[in-house]
């Protein structure tokens, strides 16, 4: 659902010529954080960085839920403001993949690690493939809510599965 944002926020409020722009911006953002978040992981956890990834990434979702933004042609949407939401979501998206990786691989052993990760990969190809097909029949702020729902259940399961493993 993240995806389909091009069409209710850049398409409508800059045009389609801008949908290119914006999510160079975006990929920009997330090969810069790659970087940075790498190097964040080793100074404070890779837990705490996921979860400020994850706020990082929920940014957009949460302006959309609250912002004044109304999914419509606006002439007065500030072009810096969409930039900037949308490098939050490149960097909160590029890091939180990256870090859960790895985080998949500290909590299983080693012989079914790579079926964790598979499982996870299945299972986020299977949203990715959902929220495609629901993005356009929803409406925006019903959109946004269901990711804010969702990045708060993946900082919630992050935090369970770090305690369970301590035990």
């Amino acid at each position: 659902m993240a995806g389909s944002f091009t069409a209710d926020i850049i398409a409508t409020s800059l045009g389609h010529e801008w949908i290119g722009y914006v999510m160079a911006t975006r990929n920009v953002a997330g090969v810069v954080a790659g970087v940075f978040f790498g190097r964040l992981s080793d100074r404070i956890g890779r837990y705490r960085c996921y979860l400020l990834s994850l706020s990082c990434e929920g940014v957009l979702a949460l302006y959309c839920c609250f912002g004044d933004f109304q999914g419509e042609s606006d002439d007065d949407q500030d072009l810096a403001l969409i930039l900037s939401l949308v490098a939050f979501m490149g960097v909160g998206n590029a890091a939180s993949q990256t870090l859960l990786r790895s985080i998949q691989g500290d909590l299983f052993e080693a012989e079914v690690v790579g079926t964790a990760l598979s499982a996870g990969s299945v299972s986020a190809s299977s949203c990715t493939v959902l929220g495609y097909l629901a993005g356009p029949l929803l409406p925006l702020r019903t959109k946004a809510r269901m990711l804010v729902v969702m990045w708060c259940m993946a900082g919630l399961g992050a935090n369970l599965a770090r305690a369970q493993k301590r035990n």
